[in-house]
């Protein structure tokens, strides 16, 4: 699988590289399309014309950019910053699809169009997240009893990479076995989802990581995760995008009271309050977290669980190599209790086996 590119990558790069990389931004490019043609004035010209030909006539007239700019103003204070800036980049990605540069290069980087509306004036998402974020061992049982009973064997591959190893849904057709030893302890590499390329000209310029994770499992767990591995490797990204729409619909129907749905990324977060109990206490552990999860940066460690609803159980270790990728951000505040360190090294093996959150 390539590499993305990032945004700015994108709209800098030449007619021959981005186009290898368009299929990736297709999201992009049909938000900004239906965003242009909500427009009445510039749906009219698509009448009989070429659509690319269109586009190009809107982005290279002075005039219709300072509509698109009306319009994005008006979107500023009905979304919030990030949703207005996704819009913003997805602007800028159709015209660079249709070969308007110029007005691309306008849309994003360090002299990119700014929001007009002030911060204090944008809407802010107040509503808590529908996401469930900690998946009890009833919970995961049940589910897994469900997709079983439909031999959905493809899901439960899923399932079982997110309880056994906390990975993004991306990575889990990505995932190696390195090895698997008849002691217990299993080593998988799983590559990192959330990188750009711009990456491979400085570590700094991405948000995930490749990373080399052990674990210490029974003989039937490791039986159980090595075989979900390679389910889960023969699996497009199409199939694994499927799986998480089946898994979502059929939960609904297990638990139709709950505000909170279950969804993969749900192990994850479960594996984010694991983590940070199990690693409570070691002097390194916000790198211990942070590689175990894929992150580059320490801070990022707030987003994923509570050490609250964490249990003490056997969590992934990172290796070496791994750890040395990632960073400390120094200068964030701590969001999962203030813990007096003691003083304590890397462990030298994994803990005991059990991955999901009990009752």
């Amino acid at each position: 699988m390539k590499d993305l590119m990032s945004h700015e990558e994108f709209i800098e790069a030449t007619t021959v590289e981005w186009h290898l990389h368009k299929d990736t931004y297709s999201g992009y490019i049909r938000d900004a399309y239906k965003f242009i043609f909500s427009n009445k004035k510039f749906a009219r010209l698509l009448d009989g014309e070429n659509t690319e030909d269109v586009l190009r006539s809107i982005f290279d007239s002075e005039q219709a950019i300072d509509m698109i700019k009306q319009m994005l103003t008006k979107e500023s204070k009905s979304r919030t910053s990030n949703s207005w800036r996704k819009l913003r980049r997805s602007a800028a990605v159709l015209a660079k699809s249709v070969g308007s540069d110029d007005f691309a290069a306008s849309m994003v980087g360090k002299n990119a169009w700014k929001n007009p509306t002030p911060e204090s004036q944008r809407f802010r998402q107040t509503g808590k997240s529908l996401r469930q974020k900690t998946v009890t061992d009833i919970d995961f049982n049940m589910i897994m009893a469900n997709r079983r009973e439909s031999e959905d064997s493809e899901s439960c591959a899923l399932l079982n990479i997110g309880r056994y190893l906390g990975a993004r849904p991306t990575e889990m057709n990505r995932i190696e076995v390195l090895d698997a030893q008849g002691s217990g302890e299993i080593t998988v590499f799983i590559g990192g989802s959330k990188k750009t390329k711009k990456g491979e000209s400085g570590h700094w310029k991405q948000r995930g990581i490749d990373r080399t994770l052990t674990l210490k499992l029974s003989r039937t767990e490791m039986i159980e995760l090595t075989t979900s591995i390679l389910i889960a490797d023969g699996m497009e990204d199409k199939d694994v995008e499927a799986c998480r729409k089946r898994i979502t619909r059929n939960v609904s129907k297990i638990w139709p009271q709950r505000s909170r749905k279950f969804c993969l990324y749900s192990l994850r977060y479960t594996m984010g309050s694991n983590l940070k109990k199990s690693y409570n206490g070691y002097r390194n552990k916000d790198k211990l977290i942070a590689a175990a999860m894929g992150h580059l940066s320490t801070s990022s460690a707030s987003s994923y669980g509570n050490i609250k609803s964490g249990v003490k159980t056997g969590v992934p270790v990172p290796s070496k190599e791994t750890l040395a990728q990632v960073e400390v951000d120094t200068g964030r505040k701590r969001s999962y209790g203030k813990q007096r360190r003691r003083q304590r090294t890397m462990p030298s093996g994994a803990p005991a086996a059990g991955m999901t959150a009990r009752m």
